[in-house]
């Protein structure tokens, strides 16, 4: 079985039985009907996918990290117990090549050191554009900027992308926007504004966008 999430960020949250419909990933039938514990062989591929990437972690730790990396986006468990079952395996084959001739131990044994590197500096990368970071609204989670998006419709706010598609599939509905400078919430005359890297809803010059779920404003 082919791994990866149920659902992606599809870009846009409204209306949201589009958003909902453009979510599903891109898979037939029979991958979505699947029964996960009946599964024979996980398989990896693509360029999102890289079971390495938990070289640095025990195989239970890999595990806990996928549920709640893909909490929102993989609801069967699908990516979580497919890592889970690649770690346990490896640690059965590191154990097992301490028997094995040299050169066959030190072949595999460089694989994985090589790979444990990779998935080091790939954990530096994240924690560098951490730094540079946005605080998901739901979550709480601390990102890189490429690991979410603003919703600009009418809500204002930063959601990871797992934190999207939990936003998108739910029934919650923002407040009204009211002006950052008066309080008022009608929208004539208003549109977002960014300052300091946020955005907020005030008086514009021009023409300004309907506030709420009925307005015909384009929202995202």
């Amino acid at each position: 079985m082919e791994v990866g999430p149920a659902y992606e960020d599809p870009g846009f949250t409204w209306p949201r039985e589009a958003a909902q419909k453009a979510a599903e990933a891109k898979r037939g039938r029979l991958w979505f009907q699947q029964v996960i514990a009946d599964v024979k062989v996980f398989h990896f591929s693509g360029t999102k996918m890289h079971p390495w990437l938990s070289m640095d972690k025990t195989p239970q730790e890999a595990h806990q990290e996928a549920l709640a990396e893909w909490r929102h986006r993989d609801p069967r468990q699908l990516v979580a117990t497919a890592v889970l079952e690649w770690r346990t395996a490896l640690e059965e084959v590191t154990k097992e090549v301490k028997g094995w001739k040299a050169s066959e131990r030190h072949a595999v044994q460089a694989a994985c050191g090589r790979l444990r590197r990779w998935a080091a500096w790939e954990r530096a990368e994240r924690r560098e554009a951490v730094e540079r970071t946005r605080q998901c609204r739901h979550c709480e989670g601390l990102f890189g900027e490429g690991q979410g998006r603003w919703l600009l419709g009418w809500e204002g706010w930063w959601l990871c992308h797992d934190c999207v598609v939990g936003y998108i599939f739910s029934d919650e509905e923002p407040d009204a926007l009211r002006c950052a400078e008066c309080g008022g919430d009608d929208g004539t005359s208003r549109t977002w504004r960014w300052t300091n890297g946020h955005p907020s809803w005030t008086r514009w010059g021009g023409r300004g966008g309907g506030g709420g779920p009925g307005s015909t404003r384009m929202r995202h």
